[in-house]
């Protein structure tokens, strides 16, 4: 009786001992599987704005070319269509023909400020920070990258008002400036 007892004592503590392996093997795989898991929730955003290189018009866009007694400024986006919410660059370019015809002597300096509001519906000024790109024709930088995001509103498609003004300083760095907009849609898919 003595040894019928004692070898139920070892059955006992080895189904403990097992139970104890289980346990832990389950949890190891749910710890692994919440891991792979977390993984998997970072796969890159399938719905990010595609990038096109060359800047552009876009369809929505009321003008491209905006004549200003500076002369022709280009307006065009690195996308094909503005989607809310992704970012975009919006980039602004004195057209080398303008450079052209300033006298030889005359140095000017560009700036360009500007800003976005809703024109559909108003949701604020977005500012937008101009910066000079090194494509330049002596001391005279003729393009200007910003780069910004719209948030979305409740209709599908909007209409959005982007004002710039432009400033140019001569040789004499005396400050002269013009303003003009156009109007682009944005949609939230």
């Amino acid at each position: 009786m003595l040894s019928c007892t004692n070898n139920n004592h070892k059955v006992t503590k080895r189904v403990f001992t097992i139970n104890k392996l289980i346990t832990r093997l389950i949890n190891k795989c749910a710890i692994s599987a919440l891991f792979l898991v977390s993984l998997s929730a970072c796969s890159p955003d399938t719905n990010q704005q595609k990038s096109i290189t060359p800047f552009q018009c876009i369809k929505s866009q009321t003008v491209c070319e905006v004549n200003t007694e500076f002369g022709t400024f280009l307006v065009t986006f690195n996308v094909e269509q503005v989607l809310t919410e992704l970012p975009f660059n919006i980039r602004v370019e004195l057209k080398q023909s303008a450079l052209l015809n300033d006298k030889p002597r005359e140095q000017h300096r560009f700036e360009i400020a500007g800003y976005l509001e809703g024109k559909t519906m108003f949701m604020g000024k977005i500012p937008l920070f101009f910066s000079p790109v090194d494509e330049k024709r002596g001391n005279n930088v003729n393009h200007f990258i910003a780069e910004t995001m719209l948030g979305s509103c409740s209709e599908d498609v909007m209409t959005w008002r982007l004002w710039l003004t432009v400033e140019k300083a001569g040789f004499d760095e005396k400050m002269k400036n013009t303003s003009f907009f156009i109007d682009f849609d944005s949609t939230r898919y």
